[in-house]
């Protein structure tokens, strides 16, 4: 039994609101038209419900939409930056990879987040709009951000960005897989050998491709979500399976499964925020534990018996708005570098 496994049970306020409106039943995971429809229809909306509502006043930012070439083509990028662009300010970086399996979702998904989060932390914000499968399988949607990256390190100026003041890689389910995936690029990179990246943060990451679970020996009594949370809201591991069906790539391939790197040593301060009822909450307590034996430094805070991305489908929760909360505290910690690090979530 994993040490977590407790984290399972369901959350009260969660099981009262679902006695009155239960799950919502999904498209077939094998219906890639359907769920792409219901992605657009359902999942972006609630996603943007939250931050719609609370958006600054227009004249406190400025959103412009980029394109980028990249191996076959180019893909958009959208800054959001603090200020009217007069002051001549240099402000924090944050590379945004959006979630959605690598499957769906587009530069629109988080659109309102991020401009809340650019001017109420006074950063830089870019969104990459990766080409996504079955169309384009993996590791394009990772090359895709990775070129995205170089080009917003060339263009600093045009972005109106610091790198001293804080340069942040973060995402969100199957973005958590990119952010992971690129901080370790960025690592290794010649590129970036004076530009190193100050912070990554990982919401509800997908951090081990499920076929690897099978060859876990470092690591035997640490991936056990999958299956004790198999059939929960939000997230299945049925819709795990069908995701790396669907997008290709190896199970020993590290920028799939980063928890698999050859090292960690090096890699910046880390923000998580683990849902004790999702299936992949295993990987995010596994790959803390591998980070901090590397020598870095992580904040992590834990949902209990709250499912996959909850905020999202169930806004109303108190525990939703505690999760929004926690993002600002917790990007503010990467943008102190990982100094004063706050109070870590019980479990």
């Amino acid at each position: 039994m994993s040490q977590y496994s407790h984290l399972s049970e369901l959350d009260p306020e969660l099981s009262a609101f679902l006695k009155e409106h239960p799950p919502q039943a999904f498209p077939r995971p094998d219906d890639v038209a359907a769920l792409q429809k219901w992605w657009i229809t359902h999942a972006q909306p609630r996603a943007a419900a939250y931050d719609k509502g609370r958006l600054p006043p227009d004249a406190n930012y400025r959103v412009q939409d980029y394109k980028v070439p990249v191996e076959g083509g180019e893909i958009t990028v959208r800054a959001v930056i603090p200020g009217t662009g007069d002051e001549g300010q240099q402000y924090p970086f944050l590379f945004w990879t959006h979630g959605g399996g690598l499957i769906f979702g587009d530069v629109d998904q988080d659109d309102f987040f991020l401009r809340n989060i650019s001017t109420e932390l006074q950063v830089t914000t870019l969104n990459v709009d990766y080409r996504v499968a079955p169309g384009h399988l993996f590791p394009v949607q990772l090359n895709d951000s990775f070129a995205a990256l170089k080009w917003a390190i060339a263009n600093t100026d045009t972005l109106s960005i610091s790198l001293e003041k804080g340069f942040i890689i973060g995402g969100c389910s199957a973005g958590g897989t990119l952010a992971a995936g690129l901080t370790i690029r960025v690592r290794d990179d010649p590129f970036f050998r004076d530009t190193p990246i100050t912070g990554q943060y990982l919401s509800c990451p997908l951090l081990v491709h499920i076929d690897a679970y099978s060859n876990r020996a470092s690591f035997p009594n640490e991936l056990l979500s999958a299956e004790q949370n198999k059939d929960v809201p939000v997230l299945t591991k049925e819709m795990i399976i069908w995701t790396f069906k669907t997008i290709g790539g190896s199970s020993t391939d590290p920028e799939l499964s980063p928890v698999l790197a050859t090292s960690h040593v090096g890699l910046p301060p880390t923000f998580f925020q683990i849902c004790g009822l999702d299936p992949l909450r295993d990987d995010a307590f596994l790959y803390d534990r591998i980070l901090r034996e590397a020598g870095c430094k992580t904040h992590v805070n834990v949902y209990p018996g709250l499912p996959h991305v909850f905020y999202v489908e169930y806004p109303s929760l108190q525990s939703s708005e505690k999760y929004q909360s926690d993002i600002r505290i917790g990007l503010r910690w990467l943008l102190n570098k990982g100094e004063n690090t706050p109070h870590q979530s019980s479990l």
